[in-house]
């Protein structure tokens, strides 16, 4: 069927097949009237409510048993499917690395691993091409320092892109010997590729600016920066007001959409180095053609332009249930064909669902309902 890219038990990143045991789940479809036919699987991620451990599962869009993929993921880390949605990579939670899972009932494969310099792994993000993968690593001397790094699919050594991590320890000295480069080090954040050769990263520098004054305060600096696989240094592509916590370029590549922690989500053309407000969502996504947005905001899931104009309020538009106003969604994504959504929503009292829809907000269907967490919903073109 295909293989999952994953993190496991010892720190680094693995593959591994899609075909797993089956988990016993309560799905039950809800609502299901005037759902358009659908076809493919989706996956995400089922966080135990008792024992917080997250493990990666696939239900069929038509509903039924969820599958186990693999266990052991990094709930704060989203799996990042190939391409050709065959492979998967993860983080794991125990052993810090990353894994691919592929080819039937194959063994999971091991991408990252941990060494002297570098101890956790997280962030995977697939190539264009599929050949390799971008992760985000710690430094192990450096609290909460990360770097970019590229390492082939298949595993191998893995390159750091950018700056050393270590040039960031510069931002700290005491007695402000030395002052902070005016380009990234290594506290990155959120990772995306442009094209087969190319990355853009968040990042976060804290600059010195008065090195003749021995103490704090800091001025930390937020930006984006397009990386280069020759080796170049990075360059600056826009400051932004807050760390990113959402990376999603468009289908072709003119745009990124970008969210900032506590602020708004923007999209930024590429070329110009214009911007603009979409407003306050989370979990934002382009459609296939690049022409509408899909998101979350304040629970409820939207459409727009890619501008942010004529925005439909899906999850209030039709539902199974006499009103969508007890549900909190957190999370929505496209069919690949655009013809439908999934979402996960809550509903106030501990339970969890995944629910697919048409892509105008009818139908609503519940094909997956549990006491843990869900997260992370990515729609699959097979069945499982």
């Amino acid at each position: 069927m295909g293989r999952v890219l994953f993190v496991a038990a010892v720190a680094g990143i693995f593959w591994w097949s899609l075909r797993g045991s089956v988990m016993g789940s309560r799905s039950a479809l809800f609502g299901g009237r005037d759902l358009e036919p659908v076809a493919g699987a989706v996956a995400f991620t089922l966080t135990d409510p008792q024992g917080g451990i997250a493990s990666l599962q696939v239900v069929d869009a038509v509903g039924g048993e969820a599958r186990l993929l693999g266990g052991e993921v990094d709930a704060q880390s989203p799996p990042s499917w190939s391409p050709d949605h065959e492979r998967v990579a993860y983080a794991t939670s125990s052993t810090q690395v990353v894994r691919t899972v592929a080819g039937g009932d194959g063994d999971p494969i091991q991408v990252t691993a941990a060494t002297e310099d570098f101890t956790k792994d997280s962030e995977p993000a697939w190539s264009p091409d599929g050949t390799q993968l971008a992760f985000l690593s710690v430094h192990r001397d450096k609290v909460a320092i990360s770097s970019v790094h590229v390492v082939p699919a298949a595993g191998g050594a893995p390159r750091r892109i950018g700056p050393d991590p270590r040039e960031y320890q510069q931002c700290f000295t005491p007695l402000r010997e030395t002052v902070c480069q005016a380009w990234p080090t290594g506290d990155a954040e959120e990772l995306a590729w442009l094209s087969g050769s190319e990355l853009v990263y968040s990042t976060t520098v804290v600059r010195d600016d008065d090195p003749a004054v021995p103490y704090p305060p800091y001025r930390a600096a937020h930006g984006l920066y397009r990386a280069d696989l020759d080796g170049s240094p990075p360059q600056l592509v826009a400051e932004i007001e807050a760390p990113a916590d959402a990376l999603v370029p468009s289908p072709d590549g003119r745009f990124l959409l970008y969210g900032q922690q506590g602020g708004t989500t923007r999209v930024l053309e590429l070329a110009s180095g214009r911007s603009w407000e979409i407003g306050h969502v989370t979990d934002p996504s382009w459609s296939a053609d690049g022409g509408r947005l899909l998101f979350v905001r304040a629970g409820s899931v939207y459409t727009s332009s890619f501008d942010g104009s004529d925005r439909v309020n899906l999850t209030h538009t039709s539902s199974g249930r006499e009103s969508s106003e007890e549900l909190i969604a957190t999370s929505a994504v496209w069919s690949p064909d655009g013809a439908h959504i999934a979402f996960i929503a809550g509903d106030g009292l501990g339970h969890t669902s995944l629910f697919v829809a048409n892509a105008d907000g009818t139908g609503w269907t519940e094909i997956f309902v549990t006491d843990g967490g869900l997260a992370w919903p990515h729609w699959l073109p097979w069945q499982s």
